[in-house]
């Protein structure tokens, strides 16, 4: 039973084409979106929609060929746009897999070709596991230090927010994908797994962090950060390879890590080891305890990119990889070249004034329409407001100040039409500048 059947892949296609043609995301986001609406058919054949015919093409040992899907009559038509209301759905569908499924799943695919929606429901087990072992421990001594219902509240919420708004964390780690190119596979993981232990080290030593609240900041940090190191937001969804890796470099840096946060032992934690406060707020002890238990649902959460370092499948997944990552690579050079991508003539161009003027403007037409919405809305108030004023002065209330109320409507009002008119000049001032540079590019290019 897979996560995504062909109606589903269809659905999402349709979405997304919807969502091109009406410019709300660009050509190299639909292509990198349309790639991973993977169904794999019962023969084990790997099918996608074509981006660019609208119909079905599946792996063939080599390459992508069209064809027809099974128990299906023709291949796929072009999806007629539906303009959906609705935001794109996030990566993972928003739901969560069913745990029928993820049984099915677990019994049927290796690990490496397994979906991301099946890793984003073993991170949340995972998360509750860790939970109840940690208010279990922290229940020991309640009597005296107090029940922590945060921590298990954090480790199973922390994995839940990741996969409910995956993409719209995606196109904020976007930014940091040229620096994190940078950097190995292997050397990358390491850092995830250190990352926890540095940030406890930070949060004890240096900003004086201590008990409930050095771990809770730590779970935050050390899970947030380390997610931000390892995941690849372009190349989205698990279920893909990369070459194998040698596990030592990550040990390793576990290793220096327990060494730089057990340089000194108090005799709290020591005396009491299951007073979970006292741990806490021991030297040494603190840091280390807090960073396992960070560390703990950071592997939990980055479980897929381990998978996919440490168990090479190659076939079609692997060359869709490296595929996207050369994209990826091309769209960042040709960043920092100031091109961009023009959808027309299918070709990167040099970013011209007349180009800049025209995203000035929309950006400004943008503005003066939220501007003017709100403005409509207090116009449409002021009636109401000021009927209200008049009632409750009549009925012995304060005049004066109902009377400074509306004096302050009509100033707010006053502001609001004149940053209105303003605004208005400054898109009619663009207008100018737009049309004198279109006559000039007319006239080039007739020349």
């Amino acid at each position: 039973m897979m996560h995504m059947d062909f109606d589903e892949a269809q659905q999402r296609f349709a979405r997304l084409t919807t969502q091109r043609s009406q410019g709300q995301i660009p050509e190299d986001r639909y292509r990198t979106q349309v790639n991973e609406l993977r169904v794999q058919d019962p023969s084990g054949t790997w099918w996608q929609p074509d981006p660019d015919s609208g119909g079905w093409i599946f792996w063939d040992g080599s390459a992508w060929v069209p064809g027809t899907p099974p128990k299906r009559a023709a291949p796929a038509q072009k999806p007629r746009p539906e303009a959906p209301r609705s935001q794109p759905v996030p990566e993972g569908g928003g739901t969560f897999m069913d745990m029928k499924t993820f049984r099915e799943i677990s019994r049927t695919q290796p690990l490496s070709q397994r979906p991301q929606k099946w890793f984003d429901l073993l991170s949340i087990l995972g998360g509750i596991v860790v939970a109840v072992l940690w208010f279990i421990y922290g229940s020991i001594r309640a009597s005296t230090e107090g029940f922590d219902f945060v921590t298990p509240i954090l480790l199973i919420g922390i994995p839940v927010m990741l996969a409910l708004y995956r993409s719209r964390i995606d196109d904020v780690l976007v930014s940091i994908q040229p620096v994190r190119q940078k950097f190995s596979r292997p050397l990358l993981i390491g850092f995830a797994i250190a990352t926890p232990f540095l940030t406890a080290f930070l949060l004890f030593n240096v900003l004086g962090f201590s008990n409930y609240a050095l771990l809770h900041w730590n779970i935050i940090l050390g899970t947030l950060l380390s997610y931000a190191i390892v995941r690849e937001p372009v190349l989205a969804s698990g279920g893909f390879t990369r070459p194998g890796m040698n596990g030592r470099l990550p040990m390793l840096m576990i290793l220096v890590c327990c060494l730089c946060v057990t340089a000194v032992m108090a005799d709290d934690c020591e005396k009491d080891p299951l007073n979970a406060q006292d741990c806490l707020r021991t030297a040494g002890y603190a840091q280390m305890l807090a960073a396992v238990v960070s560390a703990t649902s950071g592997i939990f959460v980055n479980f897929p990119t381990f998978v996919q370092a440490v168990q090479p499948q190659g076939g079609p997944m692997d060359q869709w990889r490296q595929k996207n990552e050369d994209d990826f690579q091309k769209f960042v050079d040709k960043k920092r070249e100031g091109l961009h991508y023009d959808k027309e003539k299918d070709a990167w161009v040099a970013d011209s004034e007349l180009n800049k003027l025209q995203q000035q403007r929309t950006q400004k037409q943008h503005e003066l329409d939220e501007l003017q919405k709100l403005h409509d809305k207090r116009v449409k108030n002021q009636k109401k407001n000021l009927i209200n004023a008049s009632v409750g002065a009549a009925a012995g209330g304060d005049a004066d100040k109902a009377a400074q109320i509306l004096k302050q409507e009509q100033q707010a009002l006053a502001d609001e039409n004149a940053r209105i008119r303003q605004m208005q000049a400054e898109i009619q001032k663009l207008d100018s500048e737009i049309s004198y540079q279109q006559t000039r590019q007319q006239f080039h290019q007739q020349k």
